[in-house]
């Protein structure tokens, strides 16, 4: 007979993987049992990757994916854990692990949440639009009305013949957010006398008595320009109505450096923002930043608020 501390010893030697790579099964799997703990099942092999979306975590390094996120920055609560910036549902991992993408109140961008803290059960597969009979078939963890519904950044994240437009939806965020519906309007472009007028639902005064439809932005060279008595500006990505990322922000006809040019005043920006010499601009995920080697999208304070901003490594 095997004593019983060699038949230990051999099990852990083998979970350690001093043998070589531990196969697995269950892949996207993190920690005992489909792996030892830290490590994740990848293409049948656990790997030492890092952490996926919703571990906790006590620094970045921890975290496979985004960042290790402390929900006291932006005045929530709750422990440590990876997150990252996201535009539904579908991008913060495996729904086994109970991620959702929210805007948490009081900032403008939306980040992983735990489902169970906004309220919501077990997660399906269903994206936005996909028909369900009760919230567990949807990514998002939420049916309504016979359809699953999901935050949104674009049109493209958004079931076909739905646009990403401004709604106020008690189950999906506790304010204005940007999620996938019917247009509100056959008119286009920016121009608008209310929010009857836009497609998006929403109209904002911009500057005086320029207003303009609200437009989902995820950099400000996705804003374009508007004629104001004759001279042309460029509308930049703000924080608008409250929680709203959008363009929104008139600017003068100077604002073009991009992210990461020098400055030394914001109206030097094409965003008009400038941060401890540099341009930076808000974000939807490190890849609206530019260069992701360089740049990552992460949620910073503003005054009582936050936003998700490019931020140099």
């Amino acid at each position: 007979m095997i004593p019983a501390a060699l038949l230990f010893a051999a099990c852990h030697t083998v979970f350690d993987g001093d043998l070589g790579l531990i196969g697995c099964e269950d892949d996207g799997a993190y920690g005992p049992p489909a792996c030892p703990a830290g490590n994740t099942c990848v293409a049948g092999s656990c790997s030492a990757v890092g952490a996926p979306i919703g571990a906790s975590c006590s620094v970045d390094q921890d975290c496979g994916d985004g960042f290790c996120f402390d929900p006291g920055d932006i005045g929530q609560t709750g422990s440590k854990r990876c997150s990252q910036p996201c535009c539904t549902s579908t991008d913060c991992g495996d729904p086994r692990f109970g991620q959702i993408c929210l805007p948490p109140p009081d900032g403008a961008g939306s980040l992983c949440w735990p489902a169970s803290s906004a309220g919501r059960g077990a997660l399906g597969l269903g994206r936005d639009g996909d028909p369900c009979t009760d919230d567990g078939a949807c990514r998002s963890g939420l049916c309504l009305g016979g359809a699953c519904v999901d935050v949104c950044c674009t049109d493209a994240n958004c079931f076909d013949g739905e646009i990403c437009r401004v709604a106020l939806i008690d189950e999906l965020a506790p304010q204005e957010a940007w999620t996938c519906g019917l247009s509100g309007a056959v008119a286009t472009g920016y121009g608008c006398d209310g929010s009857e007028d836009c497609p998006t639902s929403k109209c904002l005064v911009v500057e005086g008595e320029v207003m303009a439809c609200a437009e989902p932005c995820c950099s400000s060279d996705a804003c374009g320009q508007i004629d104001v008595m004759g001279t042309i500006r460029p509308l930049a990505c703000t924080w608008v109505a409250g929680d709203l990322r959008s363009c929104g922000r008139l600017l003068p006809p100077t604002a073009t450096a991009g992210v990461g040019a020098p400055c030394v005043f914001p109206d030097e920006c094409r965003s008009g923002q400038c941060l401890d010499g540099y341009c930076t601009d808000l974000c939807c995920n490190d890849a609206s930043c530019g260069d992701p080697s360089v740049f990552s999208c992460l949620p910073r304070p503003l005054g009582d608020s936050w936003v998700l901003r490019c931020v140099r490594k």
